[in-house]
């Protein structure tokens, strides 16, 4: 299940223009155990500096995670669930191939939380064709989604997302991405597939 931390995050702030070491320290320790969001609210709302902590709460949470080193150790962990199986060796591959993004089909969002359950380091991407199911999915830890048209040819669908990412300057020509989809109007079977960026992909 996603999580989320809030509450009195900032609470100073509501009246000071800087953070207490403590709330600085609150939030760093959020970032590191990889809560899915960490959210403001009196800070925002009736606070004297709204756009200060929302900018205090970014650049604590972007430096910490761009120093941390919090992989989880895959080893050893069994799982008797097939699609949490595949998602784990999704994973897995990404971090071991060194990718640069974990691309998800998914219709309900099911596929894209066991993702997100393992936390990886790498961003996920997550492609629906349900605008509502888009919206919901912004909540987990480190996605990004997008709405999509599903089609019957996989490789189509593969290359306007990966287009798309081109577009918006998330992959550019070598990078690694790993693939997963459970679409099944697709194919009949569960996809996991690492691919690399080029020209017309």
């Amino acid at each position: 299940k996603p999580v989320i931390i809030a509450t009195q995050l900032l609470e100073s702030m509501i009246i000071n223009p800087r953070p207490t070491r403590a709330e600085v320290t609150d939030i760093a320790n959020a970032v590191i155990q990889k809560a899915d969001c960490i959210m403001l609210s009196a800070e925002t709302t009736k606070g004297h500096y709204p756009i200060r902590c929302v900018q205090a709460m970014n650049r604590i949470a972007t430096r910490v995670e761009s120093k941390s080193d919090t992989n989880i150790p895959y080893y050893g962990i069994k799982t008797r669930n097939i699609k949490e199986a595949l998602t784990l060796t999704a994973c897995i591959n990404a971090e071991k191939l060194d990718a640069k993004a974990i691309i998800v089909f998914s219709k309900t969002g099911k596929l894209l939380s066991l993702v997100a359950k393992q936390r990886p380091d790498q961003n996920i991407f997550v492609f629906t064709d349900n605008e509502k199911i888009r919206k919901r999915m912004v909540i987990f830890r480190g996605v990004t989604p997008f709405k999509i048209e599903f089609k019957k040819n996989f490789e189509s669908m593969v290359t306007n997302a990966v287009k798309m990412l081109k577009k918006y300057k998330f992959l550019s020509k070598g990078d690694r991405v790993v693939v997963i989809s459970d679409v099944k109007p697709l194919r009949k079977v569960d996809i996991l597939e690492i691919r690399e960026v080029w020209e017309n992909l």
